[in-house]
């Protein structure tokens, strides 16, 4: 019900015969949009029954530069653009008393701003305009029915709150090698991510081909919970459920060298873990396991 998004935007620019130099290159009143589409499907197994949980989440995001820094910094602000959410559970489509408080709140959410830095290296920081923007639009939602509207909130806050888009900001810029690469030569990054849970995730990267203006990459990451486990942001979930899960995305994306900017990609994420609650006697684990694609494309 949440974004999977594991994402880059890189540009190669020739540093030799043999290299590519791979850089983010924005520049003042820059302008573009992101469409994601990911469709996840949830399997639960429970003791007399497994269900199936499958989601389709889209989402524009619209980045403006705001103002690209001498010292390799760049200002952004972002936009939310038609988010959209559907579910079917086990084949049926969710209850029109679930959906109609999320698409509601959604439709509040459209044209939302915030902003955010980018330092030399692609991470994301200095976020401004999150902290509060699904609580603060859930509180214009009528009245009449505050359960739903809570439930819609925390559905809401699992894709489009702080602790999904801060991350998904951070990934998708910040996948930079520190210099010169060979073509079919691998690099690495370290990120966190967030699908209703905290993932740590390390994604491996390397140029496939080079051409016609568009560099061809392919992404291999692994993800899985700290040791811990995370705590599980799904309504109705009990206070304490903890979920470990572990698995990989891997796909490919073609990247426009003039600009540094996705033109598109598609990606397969596969997790497999359980979740658990309550100790002891009482405790109870349930396997768990999401399979899953995301689509980028630029507009």
């Amino acid at each position: 019900m949440t974004l999977l998004l594991a994402a880059c935007v890189l540009i190669p620019v020739y540093a030799g015969a043999d290299k590519v130099d791979i850089r983010l290159n924005l520049k003042d009143d820059q302008s573009w949009e992101y469409r994601f589409v990911q469709a996840e499907t949830v399997t639960i197994h429970f003791p007399q029954h497994t269900t199936m949980l499958h989601g389709t989440t889209k989402l524009g995001v619209v980045f403006d530069v705001i103002k690209a820094n001498g010292d390799g910094t760049v200002e952004l602000k972002a936009s939310y653009s038609s988010p959209t959410l559907s579910f079917r559970i086990s084949g049926e489509q969710a209850p029109e008393e679930l959906m109609q408080p999320i698409n509601e709140l959604l439709s509040r959410l459209d044209g939302h701003s915030f902003t955010f830095t980018l330092t030399r290296h692609g991470r994301a920081v200095d976020l401004d305009g999150l902290d509060d923007a699904v609580t603060n639009a859930a509180k214009t939602m009528p009245a009449a029915d505050q359960a739903s509207v809570r439930v819609a909130a925390a559905v809401v806050e699992a894709y489009l709150g702080k602790a999904a888009v801060a991350p998904l900001m951070d990934s998708i810029f910040s996948i930079y090698p520190r210099g010169p690469v060979e073509i079919g030569e691998r690099w690495r990054r370290q990120s966190a991510v967030n699908v209703g849970i905290s993932l740590v995730q390390e994604t491996f990267m390397k140029i496939l081909r080079t051409g016609g203006g568009m560099t061809d990459v392919k992404v291999y990451s692994v993800m899985e919970t700290p040791d811990q486990g995370g705590a599980l942001l799904l309504p109705g979930a009990p206070g304490d459920t903890r979920c470990t899960m572990k698995g990989t995305s891997q796909g490919e994306m073609q990247i426009e060298q003039a600009t540094g900017l996705i033109q598109s990609a598609s990606l397969k994420n596969s997790l497999q873990g359980s979740t658990s609650s309550g100790e002891g006697a009482s405790k109870v684990t349930t396997p768990i396991a999401l399979e899953g694609t995301l689509t980028i494309q630029r507009d």
